[in-house]
C-alpha cells in the first residue's frame, strides 16, 4: 500500500508542524483523511483566538504534494 505523509499545524499553538504517516489503498482515500483531520483540527479552533490559520497538507511517498487544506479564523468581539 503507497504511504502518505500527513503534516498538520495551528499557527494558534506557535508550535512545529506534527507528521504522521500513513498507509491507504488510493490517494482519493488519503484525501479523505486530510478532509476529516482538517475537520477536526477546525472544531478545535479556541474562540478566544483572534486570528487561527489551520493547515493540512499530505504528500506521497516521492514527497509531491497530493492534498492541502488550509482555513483562516478570525474572531473580533465589538462593543455596541
Amino acid at each position: 500500500m503507497p504511504k502518505f505523509t500527513f503534516e498538520t499545524q495551528r499557527s494558534d499553538e506557535e508550535t512545529e508542524p506534527d507528521f504522521v504517516t500513513g498507509e491507504f489503498d488510493t490517494v482519493e482515500h488519503a484525501r479523505r483523511e486530510a478532509n476529516q483531520a482538517f475537520h477536526e483540527m477546525a472544531m478545535d479552533v479556541r474562540p478566544s483566538a483572534e486570528l487561527s490559520t489551520v493547515r493540512v497538507t499530505v504528500k506521497d511517498d516521492q514527497g509531491r504534494i497530493v492534498a492541502r487544506r488550509v482555513a483562516r479564523f478570525e474572531a473580533e468581539d465589538i462593543n455596541p
